[in-house]
């Protein structure tokens, strides 16, 4: 972010391209989020859990559009922990967290749905110029 900081702060359109990224930490989203007048994130079905909750806080502002296809839906049920069984043979995942979207705005098996929906005709690598377009012409 340091490193693209002018270019980014000078651009009214900015593009993000999340597409296959499956979670990681919320951490990493703070710094872009006071950016651009109009912020177009690209998402797919590979999106989960944190991806997901960064598109929900995404979302609150009037200047973010999600473009691409609906995400996998894996958030209200997080923050994961593991243990080893004693013998080895297997591991158990437990949830730390449950949402408290629940039950009213369940995103686990239906996902986010974009505002603009990238039909699969159109090839992932033309997906930023179909973006593009969009923005230039709103």
């Amino acid at each position: 972010m340091q490193a693209n900081d002018a270019l980014i702060t000078s651009t009214p359109n900015l593009i993000i391209d999340i597409r296959n990224n499956g979670g990681g930490a919320d951490a990493s989203y703070k710094k872009i989020i006071p950016y651009p007048s109009n912020v177009a994130i690209m998402i797919n079905e590979n999106n989960a859990s944190i991806a997901e909750q960064f598109l929900l806080e995404a979302k609150q502002s009037k200047k973010v559009k999600l473009f691409g296809a609906n995400t996998f839906g894996a958030l209200d049920i997080s923050n994961m922990a593991f243990v080893m069984s004693p013998c080895k043979e297997f591991e158990l995942g437990y949830s730390l967290s449950e949402s408290f979207r629940i039950p009213d705005f369940m995103i686990d098996n239906v996902g986010l749905q974009p505002d603009y929906y990238i039909d699969k005709s159109i090839p992932q690598y033309k997906w930023i110029n179909f973006v593009q377009q969009i923005l230039e012409n709103h």
